[in-house]
């Protein structure tokens, strides 16, 4: 569906820095954008937890603390998400950053991961795992809990723009099974961290995502993606070793031109 904003031309944020990080980088920060929203959006996490969705997934199933479960599709029927959806400036933000004429919202995806849990995410990018094709996309990554330095997501600046598709691998680390022609092997990142030009976490030569203290807060957001083709940077989300459970919206668009 065309995804609406509510914002008007005159209150479109200046994101001219942003978008030329979010151009060269594949990623940017959006600070303060959705602070207003966070608890409604924690409302919809709640109520997504009780009742989850046919897309559910306990990713921790043999673990009583520390676990880590994910949740996606379900913002036509929880109905904090679909406010987010039709009414917080997420659609502006995503037009704004992609310079595209509309948005249309692919899905919204829910991630919660509570102290202890020690299962991080292969390096990865999104479009070999998705169903749809568009000349860009875009995911808004939103914490609703503050995210120490040490644990939060982050990108290979600039991989959006290598050309190449990576085949998607499950959060064991095992490939996806997939038949897509031109899907290469995923390079083994974590062992030549610093060959890579990082952003986020960690201390590569590109880090540009660091907040204030190294941390992200509630309500900030982190946009990724957006090169001809669709794909997105390289990613990695950390392990959750300590402090309270932490719940995250990775809300995504797609658009064309």
């Amino acid at each position: 569906m065309p995804w609406t904003h509510s914002k008007t031309q005159d209150d479109i944020m200046q994101l001219t820095d942003e978008r030329k990080a979010f151009d060269t980088d594949g990623a940017t920060v959006l600070r303060g954008v959705f602070k207003g929203w966070t608890d409604l959006l924690a409302e919809g996490i709640a109520e997504n937890a009780r009742e989850p969705g046919p897309w559910f997934r306990d990713y921790t199933p043999d673990k009583r603390s520390g676990k880590f479960f994910g949740d996606y599709c379900n913002w036509n029927r929880i109905a904090p998400f679909r406010k987010f959806v039709e009414e917080s400036p997420a659609a502006e933000v995503a037009r704004s950053l992609m310079q595209s004429r509309q948005t249309r919202i692919f899905h919204e995806h829910v991630l919660v991961k509570e102290a202890g849990a020690d299962k991080a995410t292969p390096w990865h990018h999104d479009s070999p795992y998705y169903c749809v094709e568009a000349e860009q996309t875009i995911s808004l990554w939103i914490p609703l809990d503050p995210v120490p330095r040490a644990t939060c997501l982050e990108f290979v600046a600039g991989s959006h723009r290598w050309g190449k598709m990576f085949r998607p691998r499950k959060f064991s680390g095992v490939n996806y099974e997939r038949s897509i022609a031109g899907l290469e092997d995923m390079p083994d990142i974590e062992a030549h961290r610093g060959d890579y030009p990082r952003l986020g976490h960690g201390a590569g030569r590109c880090d540009r995502l660091q907040l204030p203290r190294g941390a992200r807060r509630a309500g900030q957001s982190v946009g990724h993606d957006g090169s001809a083709g669709g794909v997105v940077p390289l990613a990695r989300r950390q392990r959750r070793l300590c402090g309270p459970r932490r719940r995250n919206l990775a809300a995504l668009s797609a658009a064309r031109g």
